[in-house]
C-alpha cells in the first residue's frame, strides 16, 4: 500500500472516531458529523460550534526494520473550536476531554497505528475557545 493511502486512511479513521462525540452520557458535547471536517479552518470559518478541524498529517523519519518494512512516526493536528460566554476555557477543555475519549476508544485507529499519544493545549480568546490536539503514533509501512 502507498504511504499516502495509509495517511489518508488514518485521517479518515480519526474522523470516524471523533463522530462518536454524540452528547451521550460519556461525552460533554454533541458534535454534529458535518462539524468534524478534514482540512484546516479557522474558528471564524467554522460552520458552527463545537467544531473540529483535522488540519494536517505528516510523517517523521522512518526506521527500516527489514528490506521492505519501515516503522514511521505519524503526527496529525486537530483544531477544536467552541463558542461560549464566561467559561470559554472550561468549555474548550470539555471538548478536549471528549476528543481524548473518542480517540483512545481505539488507540490503534482501526489497526493502523500503535503507541498513540496525544498532546493538548487549550486557549481562550474572548467568546471563542481553541483546543489544539496533536495525535502522535507509529505506523508500519511496507514498500511494494
Amino acid at each position: 500500500m502507498a504511504l499516502s493511502n495509509d495517511l489518508k486512511n488514518i485521517v479518515l479513521q480519526i474522523q470516524t472516531q471523533l463522530k462518536n462525540i454524540n452528547g451521550g452520557t460519556d461525552y460533554n458535547n454533541n458534535v454534529p458529523d458535518d462539524y468534524i471536517q478534514i482540512g484546516y479552518k479557522t474558528y471564524e470559518e467554522a460552520d458552527g460550534y463545537p467544531f473540529i478541524s483535522i488540519a494536517s498529517i505528516g510523517t517523521g523519519a522512518s526506521r527500516q526494520t527489514d528490506q521492505v518494512t519501515y516503522e514511521t512516526p505519524v503526527a496529525c493536528e486537530l483544531f477544536c473550536y467552541v463558542q461560549a460566554g464566561s467559561q470559554v476555557l472550561e468549555t474548550v477543555m470539555d471538548l478536549l476531554s471528549d476528543v481524548e475519549k473518542a480517540l483512545y476508544a481505539d488507540g490503534t485507529l482501526g489497526g493502523r497505528v500503535w503507541g498513540m499519544s496525544l498532546t493538548m493545549e487549550a486557549v481562550a480568546m474572548g467568546d471563542y475557545g481553541v483546543g489544539v490536539v496533536t495525535v502522535r503514533a507509529t505506523m508500519q509501512y511496507t514498500k511494494s
